[in-house]
């Protein structure tokens, strides 16, 4: 198949293709990167630490993928590269920007995303943070259909669970996500190539939609869990292999 592959420029992402590698390698891939999920200028302190040490290096891991970017991935130009590609699939994980319609529209097999939170409950940014704000005792990801430019809204392909780990950081606890949940991913994508059809499944109820944190709610996820400081950015990133 070719598959148009949607990542940000961080360690999750990077985590996730390193994982996926082995089946990807049977495919035709191309890789879109984003730099950043919505608006991060104005995040609390601790957490722009923390997008600092999950954009820490991979600059050059994604180099040597050959990746694109793209100011918008839904103008014409980038529109006209993507037919051109004709991919057969399109798989999102953790990209910045919002898939409209003539994009979505592109592949046969349709658009899926993994998002790192239980949906319809976890919808938009940061559900891992949320989740354990909110008291939960596992975190959830959500492979899900893209069926139009709302966010987190579209059918549910699979879910997994992960414990949260009281002595590890965010960081850590949202990488631990994406270990457990990318077989969905393979899972998905082995049921294509054999020509099976997806079992689909509606989201049930409202939901709750999600944005980043303030001052106030960073002050409260301090009194749950420790998150990453500078002097652990080399030890979470170590903990990370990339290829």
């Amino acid at each position: 198949m070719k598959i148009l592959l949607f990542l940000n420029s961080d360690i999750h992402s990077a985590t996730s293709l390193n994982l996926l590698s082995d089946f990807l390698k049977n495919h035709q891939i191309k890789i879109i990167l984003s730099k950043q999920v919505g608006k991060t200028e104005n995040l609390p302190a601790p957490l722009l630490v923390m997008k600092k040490v999950e954009q820490t290096g991979v600059e050059e891991f994604y180099q040597a993928k050959k990746t694109i970017t793209y100011a918008n991935v839904n103008s014409q130009e980038a529109i006209f590269d993507f037919q051109e590609f004709a991919p057969d699939l399109i798989l999102s994980i953790r990209f910045g920007q919002i898939f409209k319609n003539e994009l979505i529209n592109i592949p046969r097999f349709g658009v899926l995303n993994l998002h790192s939170g239980k949906l319809p409950d976890y919808r938009g940014v940061m559900a891992s943070f949320w989740g354990i704000l909110n008291g939960e005792k596992k975190l959830g990801a959500t492979l899900h259909y893209i069926l139009d430019d709302t966010i987190d809204t579209g059918d549910v392909v699979g879910f997994t669970e992960s414990e949260i780990n009281w002595d590890e950081s965010l960081v850590w606890n949202i990488n631990q996500i994406y270990h457990n949940s990318c077989a969905l991913i393979v899972e998905a994508l082995e049921k294509i190539e054999a020509g099976e059809k997806l079992e689909k499944l509606k989201q049930v109820g409202v939901g709750n939609y999600f944005t980043y944190p303030k001052e106030n709610d960073v002050a409260k996820f301090l009194k749950k869990m420790e998150l990453v400081k500078d002097d652990d950015a080399t030890k979470i990133l170590q903990s990370l292999q990339y290829e």
